[in-house]
């Protein structure tokens, strides 16, 4: 699905895949041979996300560029870069080459420089850099320039190293100094509250987003949604130009057929058919 944001719209090669049931959002840009598996999101928000050539996003996986106040963070993929199911990645670099686990998480500000492995259920900090070909091992937390790598029991030491990243202001724009845990909180769900009100104004425009493997394919026809029909409300098909709020206010009762495209459902008397020859 390819989803206008904040006046941006995505933009796909016709040589890359993209799944049915992805989610393009707003200024995002995928190169050459890219593949995005189903359920994978991929959100520009107030900044870019980038994927490039021959770059593998998988099942479920989150790929969300952030801005904190007036500092953006672009989620920029490089080519040749393997992206695990399930994996989080906020706002950082990966350098071509890389590999990101299943359920690794790479945090607002980090690089991972060519050929770095972030393993299964990894966490690469914020503002971290992972040299390249650094292996960042299964369940490690990987924190700092130079980074230093840290166990899920590691205690007083790893709460030290977190601070110091000062990971509010750097992914929300949160000041922590002398503020209880809550505060904090609090203030971090309003910055995101205010940025995600942007979604309020998206605009679906298709929801037929699956790119053929081989671009010499000629296309199926079958798969494109028909021409808007026009309605007595006004409304499209969805997935043409449809403005993601409210329920229809048309009279007839809508319903959604198998492709995801509204159909009228004649609630009142059936006309009668037409007479078959000979009858």
């Amino acid at each position: 699905m390819l989803i206008r944001h904040r006046e941006a719209t995505p933009e796909v090669d016709p040589s890359a895949f993209v799944a049915p049931t992805a989610a393009l959002i707003g200024r995002v840009q995928v190169d050459a041979r890219a593949r995005i598996l189903y359920g994978a999101v991929l959100d520009s928000e107030g900044s870019s996300v980038r994927i490039g050539e021959s770059s593998i996003v998988s099942e479920n996986a989150v790929l969300r560029a952030t801005a904190a106040g007036e500092v953006e963070a672009p989620l920029l993929l490089s080519d040749h870069v393997f992206v695990g199911p399930h994996a989080t990645l906020l706002g950082c670099t990966v350098e071509a080459c890389s590999f990101i686990a299943t359920g690794a998480t790479v945090l607002q500000g980090a690089v991972i420089e060519r050929g770095g492995v972030v393993a299964v259920g990894a966490l690469v900090h914020a503002r971290t850099v992972i040299p390249g070909d650094f292996f960042v091992p299964p369940n490690a937390i990987a924190i700092g320039h130079p980074v230093t790598l840290y166990g899920p029991h590691d205690g007083k030491t790893l709460i030290e190293a977190i601070r110091s990243l000062e990971f509010s202001k750097t992914a929300f724009g949160v000041e922590v100094a002398s503020r209880d845990r809550a505060s904090i909180y609090h203030d971090v769900t309003e910055v995101r509250s205010e940025e995600y009100q942007a979604h309020f104004e998206d605009v679906v425009l298709t929801e037929v987003a699956a790119m053929r493997a081989d671009p010499r394919e000629q296309p199926d026809e079958s798969l494109e949604p028909p021409p808007a029909a026009s309605l007595s409300c006004g409304m499209v098909p969805a997935g043409i130009g449809t403005r993601l709020g409210g329920p229809c206010s048309c009279p007839a009762t809508l319903r959604r057929d198998r492709r995801g495209l509204h159909s009228r459902v004649n609630t009142g008397t059936s006309a009668a058919p037409a007479n078959r020859a000979g009858t």
